[in-house]
């Protein structure tokens, strides 16, 4: 095999070696909904795959004698199937190291962002300004990224945070961060690793990304209504307005009606009433405007028994929007 170091040709038959790289290089070559991202990979994910294909293989491989898996990533790195990549980690949630898998020369030396998102959970859900700018729904460079672990709703579960009009006091000696937990740095940017309410997130989905990334990202319209969940983690309040501005045109307004159905929270009914009211958004569907028309029926009809929510929670609101009960920024 060319460029494979001498010692392992020495160790081990080369025809066991060129077994080994052919079927790896099959078995990371397509995504999957189980693993998105073969491009990208942290350093556990990729020895965990190495030993599984020689498990699979053992037989043919002579598990018992062949090398570990720590061994095999350093040789792939000399042959430069793999490259580790300069991340710089900052909690005990993030890997120690991520590599670019290159086995062809294909594909090029360069990571995208949200491929290294994808490598760190495979099965976490991309969202917030990530998700905002890979929908074009911002023009904003997103200095920070989030990746969401899904948790499965809880049979009795108190009102969301997100949700709530006012931010309840801390107990915690230590303040939370509002972005989540920073788990590493990559090229400038910060990646957040955070968990998310599967109650909140109907709108999840696959997109393809390359030919060896998919990305299980946030809908348009989900990430659209993240914003009034989380708009810090969206960017802040001028990029939520920016956000629903470019995408009110486009969105599909069944959709968003089906995820506020999926929600099925009020206060988030009356932010969304409120904020299409301020951008001049007039709903299509028949389903979301009856929705809204609800909503707002019921703010009127409750006057000041209902009580005021800010547009968005953790930002300054103090505009009044009686129709809705809602205060603007």
């Amino acid at each position: 095999i060319r460029g494979m170091p001498m010692d392992v040709e020495r160790k081990i038959p080369l025809e066991r070696l060129e077994l080994f790289l052919r079927l790896f290089r099959q078995r990371v070559s397509n995504p999957s909904e189980v693993r998105p991202c073969v491009r990208c990979w942290k350093e556990s994910e990729l020895k965990a795959e190495i030993k599984a294909l020689i498990r699979a293989h053992s037989h043919e491989l002579f598990e018992s004698t062949f090398p570990s898996a720590t061994t095999l990533i350093k040789h792939l790195e000399n042959v430069g199937w793999v490259r580790p990549l300069p991340i710089e980690p900052l909690d005990v949630v993030a890997p120690k190291r991520f590599f670019l898998l290159d086995s062809d020369g294909a594909d090029g030396s360069t990571v995208e962002p949200l491929e290294l998102l994808q490598a760190w959970l495979p099965g976490g859900v991309i969202s917030y300004f990530a998700a905002l700018s890979f929908h074009g729904l911002t023009t904003q460079v997103p200095p920070f990224l989030h990746i969401g672990r899904l948790l499965p709703p809880a049979l009795e579960r108190p009102a969301s945070p997100a949700l709530q009009a006012k931010p309840q006091a801390s107990t915690a000696t230590k303040e939370r961060n509002p972005l989540g937990t920073e788990g590493f740095r990559y090229d400038g940017r910060s990646y957040y690793l955070t968990k998310r309410d599967s109650a909140l997130v109907p709108g999840v989905q696959l997109r393809v990304a390359s030919p060896r990334t998919w990305l299980r990202i946030t809908t348009f319209e989900q990430t659209l209504l993240d914003t009034l969940l989380q708009p810090v983690r969206c960017g802040g309040t001028a990029v939520v307005f920016e956000a629903w501005e470019n995408g009110a045109g486009e969105l599909d307004a069944d959709r968003l009606a089906s995820h506020l159905t999926a929600i099925d929270r009020p206060e988030l009914d009356r932010r969304v009433g409120a904020i299409s009211d301020v951008i001049g958004f007039q709903p299509s569907s028949g389903a979301l405007r009856q929705r809204l028309d609800e909503a707002r029926r019921k703010a009127a009809a409750s006057g000041s028994a209902m009580e005021e929510i800010p547009l968005l929670p953790g930002c300054i609101c103090s505009t009044p929007a009686s129709t809705w009960r809602v205060l603007l920024p």
